[in-house]
């Protein structure tokens, strides 16, 4: 979970809310390669952000699947959107809402409902 860097370039610092990585490519609060998963949850400040520009930078640095978990509000369900990562760009594996069950194949293979993932 974050606070971990994870450094595409020499100019830029991502810091996914949670990310899975193998154990030997981590020291301490920093990445030395491409995090295997890397999540966000969307809040309404940040999710032109994380849907746009760190979509992008993680695609670009080979961050195999890219989860928007999104734990909605009185007036939107909450989501999850997974994707993974294909020819550099990322395609849309699953999107569910609120409590319908899906499975997720990738580095954690996973049955998951939107609903359990808005209550932590």
């Amino acid at each position: 979970m974050a606070p971990v860097d994870w450094r595409p370039d020499e100019r830029t610092a991502l810091q996914p809310d949670i990310l899975v990585v193998r154990r030997a490519d981590s020291a301490g609060d920093r990445l030395s390669s491409a995090p295997s998963l890397a999540l966000e949850v969307l809040s309404l400040s940040t999710a032109w952000i994380d849907r746009g520009r760190k979509s992008t930078r993680y695609a670009e640095g080979g961050v195999s699947q890219y989860w928007l978990v999104d734990p909605g509000d009185a007036n939107r369900l909450p989501t999850v959107e997974v994707y993974d990562l294909v020819d550099g760009h990322y395609d849309l594996q699953v999107r569910a809402d609120s409590d319908l069950e899906v499975s997720v194949r990738g580095p954690v293979p996973v049955v998951i409902r939107p609903a359990d993932l808005a209550a932590w």
